[in-house]
C-alpha cells in the first residue's frame, strides 16, 4: 500500500493493521496519490492542514445483481453513472449506457480508491465494487496551502484531481508520458513553442524524450481564440496533436486525446478524455498551481523542473513531391520549321529529393529559329 493514502472502514482491508487498527497517515511522503477516507472515522491528515468537512449524510444503498462491462445498458448502469458524477468522477452522460467514458472513470475509481494496477485495471463494476462505491468516500488533497483552486496529479495511479478549495471538482483518468525516445517530423502551429512568432504552420524534424516531470507548476496560458482560427479547439505542436490544451510547463500542456490508454503513452503532457477536455480549460486559470508526483520524490524537492528540451533530428530531411510538368517524363524535343536550322530544347524534370521547388533546365541550340509549336517547360 502506498504511504501516505488512508482508506478507512469497508474500502478494503489492506488499509488496517493486523489488529484491525487503522493506519495513519504521517506527513507528506512520495506517495503519489491523496488521502482517501470515510467521513464515520477520524483519520490523520496527509498534511499539517486540517482535514476537509465531509458530508456524513446517509447514502441509499442499492444491491447491483450482476457485473457490468462494456456495452450493457440499464437502470443499474445509470445508477453506478449517477454516483460516479457525485463523487466527481465524470462518467459522460447518465444515460444507462456503459461505454468508454463510463468505464475510464471506473478505471479512475480502482486506481485510486483500490490503488489497482494502473496497467491492468478492470473496467468492470462487480457487485462488490459496487458496495465500495456506495461507501460515502471523500477525498482530499495531499497539498492544501495553495491556490483556491489547484491540481494533484499522481503519475504512478494515473489520476489527476482538480480542487477547489480543497474539495474535489474533477478526478479523472489521465495518460502521461510512456518514457520512450523519439523522432519524428512535427507541425507547429503559430504561437507554439518552435513558433512563438510565426504566421504560418511550420514542420521541424526533431527528436525527444516522452518525459512527464514532477514536480510544483502552475498554469502558463491556455488555448486563446486568436491562436484557434478554426475554433475547434485543436493545436499542432511539438509534443503533437493537442485538443483545447492548458499549458503548465513550457509546451506541456493538460490536453485533450481521442486516445487514453491505461499506460502511459504521450511525449510528456497529460492526455484526459475528450469529453472533460470539453469544459477543463473553463474550470482553471493562469496562475492556478500543479503539483505533480511521480512516486519517487515530493513535488517541492524537484521544485519548477523542467521538461525534457527536443534536439533537431540528425537524420531529418525536408523533402517534396516531383513537380508537375506540361510535359511527359521524358526529355522532350521540338524541330524548327522545314528549311531552317535545327534548334533542339531539352526540359529535364527536377530532382525531387530538394527542399527546393526550383527546376534546372539543360538547352543545346543551334540557331534561334522559332519553333511551330512553344518548346516543353517544367512547372515549378
Amino acid at each position: 500500500m502506498l504511504a501516505g493514502l488512508v482508506l478507512v472502514g469497508a474500502i478494503g482491508a489492506s488499509a488496517f493493521g493486523g489488529d484491525n487498527s487503522e493506519v495513519s497517515a504521517s506527513g507528506p511522503g512520495v506517495s503519489a496519490a491523496p488521502t482517501v477516507v470515510m467521513p464515520t472515522a477520524a483519520v490523520a491528515a496527509p498534511t499539517t492542514a486540517a482535514l476537509v468537512p465531509v458530508s456524513s449524510a446517509a447514502i441509499t444503498r442499492t444491491a447491483l445483481t450482476r457485473t457490468i462491462t462494456d456495452g450493457m445498458t440499464g437502470d443499474d448502469v445509470r445508477l453506478i453513472q449517477q454516483r460516479l458524477v457525485d463523487l466527481k468522477f465524470d462518467p459522460g452522460p447518465v444515460d444507462g449506457v456503459f461505454g468508454l467514458q463510463t468505464i475510464q472513470s471506473v478505471w479512475a475509481f480502482k486506481k485510486l480508491v483500490e490503488l489497482a494496477d494502473p496497467t491492468t485495471v478492470d473496467g468492470s463494476v462487480s457487485p462488490e465494487l459496487w458496495e465500495t462505491m456506495q461507501n460515502p468516500l471523500a477525498v482530499i488533497p495531499r497539498r492544501t496551502e495553495l491556490t483556491s483552486t489547484h491540481i494533484e496529479i499522481y503519475l504512478d495511479r494515473q489520476v489527476m484531481v482538480l480542487f477547489t478549495g480543497n474539495v474535489p471538482g474533477l478526478i479523472t483518468h489521465i495518460s502521461s508520458g510512456s518514457g520512450e525516445d523519439w523522432c519524428s517530423e512535427v507541425t507547429i502551429d503559430p504561437g507554439e513553442d518552435g513558433n512563438e512568432d510565426g504566421t504560418e504552420p511550420l514542420k521541424k524534424g526533431i527528436c525527444g524524450k516522452s518525459l512527464t516531470p514532477g514536480g510544483q507548476f502552475s498554469i502558463t496560458r491556455k488555448l486563446l481564440p486568436e491562436n484557434d482560427p478554426d475554433g475547434d479547439g485543436w493545436r499542432e505542436g511539438k509534443l503533437g496533436r493537442m485538443y483545447k490544451p492548458v499549458y503548465w510547463n513550457y509546451g506541456l500542456a493538460i490536453h485533450g486525446s481521442s486516445n487514453v490508454p491505461k499506460k502511459p503513452a504521450s511525449h510528456g503532457c497529460i492526455r484526459i478524455p475528450m469529453h472533460i477536455a470539453e469544459y477543463f480549460p473553463d474550470r482553471v486559470s493562469k496562475g492556478d498551481a500543479v503539483y505533480v508526483w511521480d512516486g519517487v520524490k515530493d513535488p517541492e524537492t524537484y521544485g519548477r523542473q523542467k521538461p525534457y528540451f527536443d534536439r533537431p533530428d540528425p537524420a531529418y530531411t525536408t523533402t517534396t513531391g516531383a513537380p508537375t510538368t506540361t510535359a511527359a517524363d521524358a526529355p522532350s524535343t521540338t524541330k524548327a520549321p522545314t528549311g531552317s536550322s535545327t534548334a533542339t530544347t531539352t526540359t529535364q524534370t527536377p530532382n525531387s529529393s530538394s527542399s527546393s521547388s526550383s527546376s534546372t533546365s539543360s538547352s543545346t541550340s543551334t540557331t534561334s529559329a522559332p519553333a511551330t509549336n512553344p518548346p516543353a517547360t517544367a512547372v515549378p
